[in-house]
């Protein structure tokens, strides 16, 4: 599964991540996946 977000502003790195990881849980909470390994820089 794809998946694509246009993001507007002139945003931070931390912030584009943080955008994408809160993307991940609500797709993973509409497949109702409870189970997440995240990984970060």
């Amino acid at each position: 599964m794809a998946m694509t977000k246009r993001i507007e502003i002139m945003a931070s790195i931390d912030y584009l991540e943080a955008v994408a990881i809160l993307e991940v849980m609500q797709l993973a909470k509409i497949m109702c996946s409870n189970c997440l390994v995240i990984e970060s820089d």
